[in-house]
C-alpha cells in the first residue's frame, strides 16, 4: 500500500528591509517566523516547499494563494505599518489547507526624531522661508504653548507658538476654537497660555512674506518626511498623494501618507492643500474642502467658483490645471 505524498513547507527565509530613514540594513532570518520590525518595513518571505501544488499566505484579513515555481519556491512581499498575525499553509491534490503555521509580527512604531534644523520656502510667499525644528515626544511635554486668534484672508486662524517657533495654525471656522485647542493640548501635553498680543505680533511676520518663520514640529520620522515633501511643492502647483508617497520612499503606502498629511498641524504654511487625488478631485482637507478650494484659488489667482468649475473640467476630461499667468487658469490636456 503506497503512502500519499504530504505537502510540506521545507524552508523559510525572511528578509526585512527597514525604511531608509532608520539607517538600519537588511536583516535575514532562516526558519524564523516571529518578527519584530520597524514601522514601514518591507518583509520578503522566500518559501521552499515539497509535494505542494498551492501555498496559502494569510496576513490579517488578506489571503494570497500562490503556486510554487519550477524550484518549488514561492516569494511573498508585504510592507507593514501595524502589528499583525500571519499564517502559512500548503496543499496538494490529496490534502487541502488544514494545518497552518501561525506567526506574529511586532511592529515598532516610528520613533520621534531628535532636534534638527532645516529651511524651506513656505506657502504664503515664494520668497519667505520656514526654519523647521523637529522635536521628540518628551521635549513636547515640557513646552508652554502660547496661543491666540488672528484674522486672515480666509477667516480667523488659531495660531500657537512655543519658545522655539510656530507649532500650530488652524482655521477656526471648521472645528471652532475650543476643539482646536483641545487637539493641540493632547498632542503637546504642555500648558496653554492665551497671549493675543504676542500672537498678533508673531502673525505679522507670517503674513509679511519676508521674514524667516521658525516652525516647531512634533511628529514621527515618517510624518515629518511627509510634511517635508509637502513643503517642496511649489506655490500654485498641485501634486497627488501617490506622488508624495513615492517622494518619501513609500510608494505603496498611499493611505499612510494620506493619514500623515491629515495630521499636518500647520495649515496654509505647510501646504497640504496642494495635494489632490489622482482623479483631480480636491479630496479631503482637515479644515474643510471649501477652505482648500479658497487657498488654491488664491494661489492661482482665480475665484473659488472658477476653481471648482475648472476642477470639474479636469474630472470630465482627464486633464490637469495649468496656470497661464496671474488671473488665468485653464484645464489643459495631459
Amino acid at each position: 500500500m503506497s503512502t500519499l505524498p504530504i505537502p510540506i513547507l521545507n524552508e523559510m527565509s525572511v528578509f526585512v528591509q527597514p525604511p531608509k530613514h532608520t539607517k538600519i540594513g537588511v536583516k535575514e532570518y532562516e526558519n524564523i517566523g516571529v518578527l519584530k520590525v520597524p514601522e514601514g518595513s518591507l518583509i520578503k518571505w522566500g518559501l521552499k516547499t515539497k509535494n505542494t501544488n498551492q501555498l496559502s499566505f494569510t496576513i490579517n484579513d488578506s489571503i494570497i494563494i500562490l503556486k510554487p515555481d519550477s524550484t518549488r519556491s514561492c516569494l511573498i512581499e508585504q510592507k507593514v505599518f501595524e502589528s499583525s498575525t500571519y499564517s502559512i499553509s500548503v496543499s496538494n491534490e490529496y490534502s487541502s489547507f488544514k494545518d497552518s503555521l501561525h506567526y506574529n509580527i511586532d511592529v515598532i512604531k516610528d520613533a520621534f526624531p531628535s532636534i534638527s534644523i532645516e529651511e524651506f520656502f513656505d506657502s504664503i510667499s515664494p520668497k519667505q522661508k520656514l526654519k523647521i525644528i523637529k522635536v521628540d515626544e518628551k521635549l513636547g511635554e515640557h513646552h508652554e504653548i502660547y496661543w491666540g486668534v488672528v484674522p486672515s484672508l480666509f477667516g480667523n486662524l488659531l495660531v500657537a507658538i512655543t519658545d522655539h517657533g510656530l507649532c500650530g495654525m488652524a482655521f477656526c471656522s471648521h472645528y471652532g476654537v475650543q476643539l482646536t485647542l483641545d487637539t493641540l493640548s493632547k498632542k503637546w501635553k504642555g500648558k496653554l497660555i492665551q497671549r493675543n498680543d504676542d500672537i498678533l505680533e508673531f502673525s505679522k511676520k507670517i503674513f509679511s512674506g519676508s521674514d524667516i518663520i521658525p516652525v516647531h514640529l512634533l511628529g514621527t520620522n515618517f510624518q515629518v518626511d511627509v510634511w517635508r515633501s509637502l513643503m517642496r511643492i511649489p506655490y500654485a502647483k498641485l501634486e497627488t498623494y501617490s506622488f508624495i508617497a513615492t517622494d518619501v520612499g513609500h510608494e505603496l503606502a498611499v493611505r499612510a501618507v494620506a493619514s500623515a498629511i491629515g495630521s499636518n498641524p500647520i495649515s496654509w504654511l505647510i501646504p497640504c492643500h496642494r495635494v489632490i487625488s489622482k482623479s483631480f478631485h480636491l479630496s479631503g482637507y482637515n479644515w474643510g474642502i471649501h477652505q482648500k478650494a479658497s487657498l488654491l484659488a488664491h494661489e492661482f489667482q482665480v475665484t473659488a467658483q472658477r476653481f471648482f468649475e475648472l476642477q470639474y473640467c479636469c474630472l470630465k476630461r482627464g486633464c490637469e490645471l495649468k496656470k497661464i499667468k496671474d488671473g488665468e487658469l485653464e484645464a489643459r490636456g495631459s
